[in-house]
């Protein structure tokens, strides 16, 4: 895509939930639907293109990301991908250093990805995960076992607070950030 011809709009910031699929993150809405629009259904949780006989548990689809190389929705606005949050850490952290160069930033950067990955590989809990996996497991009768393999999990935002960029190629993809 090229983004060159790209160009900003702003909106008043928004917080849209987020629908978790197997293949899609997704943001519904209750405006009209009109046939050719696609819909969530809640009851199936199936995605599909609207024809006709609308029911209340359809929601119009209006903004995506494919998942585990999962077709883009075509007509339905993009959401951005899902920043890596080791390199996000990174870039925080990296804020505080003055005069480097781009490349200084860039080597920076790799090295801290590769460490954290490193130390999260071989040591996967915290001291205050295990207290938290251990008062879990009092509260709710879980296994440790099963609530360590939950810490595991990827994450995946339950919110996004936008602001959109449109394009001149009949393609809007939305800019802001997820929350978590």
């Amino acid at each position: 895509m090229n983004w060159r011809n790209c160009h900003k709009k702003k909106y008043k910031k928004m917080k849209y939930e987020i629908i978790k699929t197997k293949n899609y993150l997704l943001i519904v809405d209750d405006s009209e639907i009109k046939e050719g629009d696609w819909v969530f259904n809640n009851i199936s949780k199936e995605i599909y293109q609207f024809i006709e006989n609308y029911v209340s548990y359809e929601k119009k689809i209006i903004a995506h990301l494919p998942l585990n190389n999962a077709f883009e929705i075509e007509g339905v606005d993009l959401l951005p991908p899902i920043e890596d949050e080791v390199i996000a850490l990174a870039e925080e952290s990296f804020e505080g250093f003055d005069g480097c160069t781009e490349s200084d930033k860039i080597i920076y950067i790799n090295g801290y990805t590769k460490g954290y990955n490193r130390a999260k590989n071989e040591c996967k809990y915290s001291e205050k995960d295990v207290i938290r996996i251990v008062e879990k497991s009092r509260e709710t009768g879980l296994t440790a076992e099963y609530l360590m393999l939950s810490l595991q999990q990827t994450k995946y935002p339950v919110a996004f607070e936008l602001e959109t960029i449109n394009c001149s190629q009949g393609i809007t993809q939305w800019v802001g950030k997820y929350i978590y």
